[in-house]
């Protein structure tokens, strides 16, 4: 799944012509991807994961991919990593934070031995994704012209074709960095 599309590029860009569809088309997928790797996230719709942590105690566990949509199940080990023993923990010794992908509570201490089963990823592309695609896909759409050019003035507005980003397209992606464990 694109973050934008062809369409709301075009229509950005007030383009109505379609002989450059295939090409915007090709760069919608190119920016997804680029932002995909820079948020090292996956926005390809939602996803049922199992992953296995160290039990912490009593304190925070971030997950690997967020926003939570359900926690079917945590789980401790109460036998070895060779013949596990699995026990749901009591989901009032837990608090879920979905929007930050982290699960507060006690878990028992021990290495790998809590076992998260749960599902997340996004239903729908943030707003503020498909308004930074569309930016950078537009960007790139009208760099097309500009090949060994730095900046250019047009309409009486700079446009600097050096910068990849700007300060607020930055804080997007900061927003939407995977917490790496």
């Amino acid at each position: 799944m694109d973050l934008t599309t062809k369409e709301k590029v075009k229509d950005a860009l007030g383009i109505t012509f379609n002989d450059d569809d295939s090409f915007i088309a090709t760069l919608c997928t190119n920016v997804t991807d680029y932002i995909a790797g820079e948020t090292q996230r996956n926005f390809d719709g939602t996803a049922t994961l199992i992953e296995y942590y160290d039990g912490i105690g009593i304190g925070e566990m971030t997950l690997r991919e967020f926003p939570i949509i359900e926690v079917t199940e945590i789980a401790y080990n109460a036998g070895t990593p060779f013949a596990p023993v699995w026990y749901p923990i009591n989901p009032a010794n837990y608090v879920i934070y979905y929007e930050r992908g982290t699960v507060y509570g006690s878990f028992p201490k021990w290495h790998r031995n809590i076992r998260v089963t749960y599902k997340a990823g996004y239903t729908a592309v943030p707003a503020e994704l498909e308004l930074l695609a569309t930016q950078l896909v537009s960007k790139e759409y009208e760099m097309r012209h500009a090949q060994g050019k730095t900046a250019e003035i047009v309409a009486g507005t700079r446009i600097d074709w050096k910068t990849e980003l700007t300060p607020s397209q930055q804080a997007i992606i900061n927003d939407f960095i995977d917490i790496k464990l």
